[in-house]
Order: C-alpha cells, then structure tokens, then sequence
C-alpha cells in the first residue's frame, strides 16, 4: 500500500514506520525537518517537508496515498486553547484525507487516556481525537496502547534509571517493534475497527526496570527513586515537570485490565519481553 505517515520520526513512530517500509509498504513520511529525518528514517521512506497546519502540505502528502497513518502528540508546554495536533490538526487531516480518496485512517490513541479518576485536559483532548475520527465518515483503525518498553529510556538520565511513586498496578508492557507488527497485519482488514494494545505479560514499573537492568549490556545502571509529590511541586515552575507528573499519577494509578484478546486474535500476539528488548539496545 501507499501510506501517508505522520509523525515518523518520533520514538514510536519511528519503528512503525520502519517496519511498513521494510514489509514492502510505499510510505510517504510529512516531517518538518527533513535532515532530522534523513538521519532517523531509512532511504527508502520519501520524506517530504511540511505541516499538518497547513492544509497544502496534507495535500502533496496524502496524493496517491491509500492508507494515512497517524502518530501525534501534546507539546508538554501547550494549553489547551492552543492549536493542537491531536484536536485541531486532525480536523485538517480528515478534510485532506477526504479529498484525496484515503481508504483508511490509522490512530495512536492510548489506553490510559481511560483513567477517570484523574481528569487531565489532555485526555480529554485524545477523547475528542476519537471522536472526530470515529465520525470523520472515513473507514479507521484506532489503537490503544499500554505502555511501551521504549518509554525506558527515557527515564536514563548518566548512570541511572530514574522512578518517581510506587504503582498499584501492573501494566502490560509492549515493545513498538511487536505493536507495529500488528499495525501492518491490520491493514488487510476491513472495516471500522478499535484494538487495545497489550503486551505478553503484566509489569509494574518496579519489575520491569529490575529485569531491564539485568539484561542491559550498554553500561552499568542503578535504579535512583523519587517521590512523587516532589514532581507534582516542581510542576509547579516547569511545563515539562509539570506533564511528567500527570502522567506518572495517571500510570501509577490507573488499573489496567487485560483486554486484548481480539487483538491478539486478529493481529498476532506480542513475543518480545523486557529483556529482549534491553538486548536489544
């Protein structure tokens, strides 16, 4: 297929892509940096510069595309009378995807968006982006992820593993290699469809960093805590401390269910563990 992707330099957009341009799929990738991307995205992918906020770059995008792939995010330092891609940027994707003839549209949503007891205005704004997909009157595939093993390293600050509360959950952790996989499998399907994504087995945050360490071979780590009040005062002062505490009481908090059997079902069932992936870096 011919596939138009939109945020295919970030960190789970990037394997994604990846791994449809290596299955044979023609990807189209919008980036606003086109060196960046050249350094991050394999010659096979046509890149090509431009905006979702500008609606004749969708259009040069989204020309012979089949299928329109989307991975978008919240800047942490965004309000929400803000333009934003996951609200406003769709709008101008589905209009575009429109009057090209798309067949399909393919979302990254997520699952802990479903978190009621702690309303946070950017799960409202990944509600919205459902629903104007959902009503956008084009054939779509939504995805709800659980966390994703990539989200790792990003908690690897010199020679530490950084956690910050204690989760009361577990969550089914997922590798994006496993979960693009499935992307591509989905796209042989048709109809209105909606997946939770889940990895193989459940893991607080505690087990998971324990067992990424002792399969990491890249440099010795040691795990460093944190309380979690300590981020939500610090939040106070920065934008981005401010998103990371959010985020981290929503995913410490949130009881995650397995709900993934249809997934697995359709898509294939994730096979690669923590330690798989920690060799894997």
């Amino acid at each position: 297929m011919n596939i138009a992707f939109i945020g295919a330099t970030g960190m789970l957009g990037k394997p994604v892509a990846i791994e449809l341009s290596r299955l044979g799929h023609q990807l189209t990738a919008l980036v606003r940096n086109v060196e960046k991307a050249q350094s991050a995205l394999p010659p096979s992918i046509t890149l090509l510069k431009g905006d979702i906020a500008d609606t004749s770059s969708l259009d040069k995008a989204f020309a012979g595309a089949d299928v329109v792939y989307l991975n978008l995010s919240i800047p942490h330092a965004a309000k929400v009378t803000d333009w934003l891609a996951e609200r406003d940027g769709i709008k101008n994707i589905l209009a575009a995807a429109k009057k090209a003839n798309i067949k399909r549209v393919l979302y990254l949503s997520s699952v802990i968006k479903n978190f009621k007891e702690h309303r946070w205005w950017h799960f409202d704004v990944k509600e919205e982006a459902v629903e104007l997909i959902r009503t956008g009157g084009l054939p779509y595939t939504i995805f709800y992820p659980s966390t994703f093993m990539e989200s790792i390293q990003l908690q690897i600050q010199g020679n530490k593993l950084l956690l910050a509360g204690t989760q009361k959950f577990p969550a089914w952790w997922i590798a994006a290699k496993d979960y693009a996989k499935q992307v591509e499998r989905s796209l042989h399907l048709e109809g209105n469809r909606e997946y939770i994504v889940q990895g193989a087995e459940p893991l607080t945050f505690d087990t998971a960093a324990t067992r990424f360490l002792n399969a990491y071979t890249k440099k010795k780590l040691s795990i460093a805590r944190a309380p979690l009040f300590g981020l939500e005062l610090a939040g106070l002062f920065s934008a981005d401390l401010n998103y990371t505490w959010h985020i981290l009481y929503a995913l410490l908090n949130y009881e995650e269910k397995f709900e993934s059997e249809k997934t697995w079902q359709d898509l294939g069932k994730p096979t690669i563990t923590i330690e798989d992936y920690a060799k894997s870096l």
